[in-house]
């Protein structure tokens, strides 16, 4: 088996569009550092003057009206946790403006979320495309035969190819992460930004992208073993997409069908951000009477959900793998 994983994996590595996945993900860290780098520019004098500008027509604004929006910001909030929604509830006590708000300048903190959601995105994409195309490729070149010559035994052929895979994302990942953050570094000193991360939070951006890095190698798995199904990489991708476009675009955006529980963004927020709140509606005698309802999907459910998909994947290539001919 080891010798298996071991050339599937230098088989990898010399496949063109793999290389170019690679360029890719090298060109969109290079990006991100360049929009962060943008971003956090410190203000020029006009820019300064302005923002002095702006705080104090927002202080005054407070002074006459302060009390005024903190009691509507409360009873607004009142209204909606009677109502049962209490995904969008208002910090009332932090409407006051401050100084640091009208700054223009950026912390380390800013660009941590940002960073993590980008980084999650670029490897989800990379894994599918990675692990579509190690497969696929070599039924359309109709080498899977061959290979079967060298090694007749289709449950070690199977395997090896969905180990290689997962190991060579998984070594992907960690590259990509450490550009990530090598190039925010690089941000950091060439803009002169405050590092104002606490030893906490350093540990949860551990451990972030340590889940993010889990979540792309059973992805990369999980595209290898659709290819098995199907065949094609542009099947499994359209397989993906698809489900990614129907669940995000109408299966979860509409509150009254109650189908949160398979969106791909709900399981993907709670997995990346430890929970992720959304609203259904109960309704009777029709649509007539409608009542919200909060509800909160957690990290354990998304990575649950998450690994029984895969399975689902894995288990469905195996079979098809088994039964069907490979020419």
């Amino acid at each position: 088996m080891t010798r298996l994983v071991i050339t599937e994996l230098r088989r990898l590595w010399h496949r063109r569009l793999v290389r170019l996945v690679l360029l890719g993900l090298v060109c969109g860290q290079l990006l991100l550092a360049v929009s962060m780098q943008q971003d956090s520019r410190p203000p020029t004098p006009a820019q300064q003057q302005q923002l002095a500008q702006a705080y104090e027509q927002a202080r005054a604004e407070w002074q006459r009206s302060g009390p005024q929006q903190v009691a509507e910001c409360k009873a607004e909030n009142q209204r909606m946790t009677e109502a049962g929604n209490t995904v969008y509830l208002i910090d009332c006590d932090s409407l006051e403006p401050k100084p640091s708000d009208y700054e223009g300048r950026y912390s380390v903190s800013t660009f941590i979320q940002t960073l993590h959601y980008v980084e999650a995105v670029m490897l989800l994409a990379a894994a599918i495309l990675i692990g579509a195309s190690a497969v696929a490729a070599e039924f359309g070149a109709g080498t899977v035969g061959s290979w079967l010559l060298v090694e007749p035994r289709r449950n070690r052929v199977y395997a090896s190819k969905l180990l290689a895979v997962g190991l060579f994302t998984l070594a992907v990942g960690i590259v990509s992460c450490a550009l990530a953050l090598a190039g925010t570094g690089l941000v950091v000193r060439v803009n002169h930004l405050t590092n104002d991360l606490t030893a906490a939070q350093e540990r949860a951006l551990a451990l972030d992208l340590a889940r993010t890095l889990a979540l792309a190698t059973l992805a990369s798995i999980a595209a290898a073993a659709l290819a098995f199904a199907t065949r094609h990489t542009a099947a499994v991708l359209a397989l993906v997409g698809g489900y990614a476009l129907v669940s995000m675009a109408w299966l979860t955006q509409t509150p009254f069908l109650g189908l949160h529980n398979i969106g791909l963004a709900q399981h993907l927020g709670a997995w990346l951000d430890g929970e992720y709140e959304y609203v259904l509606y109960r309704c009777v005698a029709g649509y007539s009477e409608c009542t919200p309802q909060t509800h909160v999907m957690t990290r354990p459910e998304a990575g649950l959900w998450f690994g029984l998909l895969s399975l689902g994947c894995i288990l469905l290539g195996w079979l098809l793998f088994r039964v069907r001919d490979v020419t």
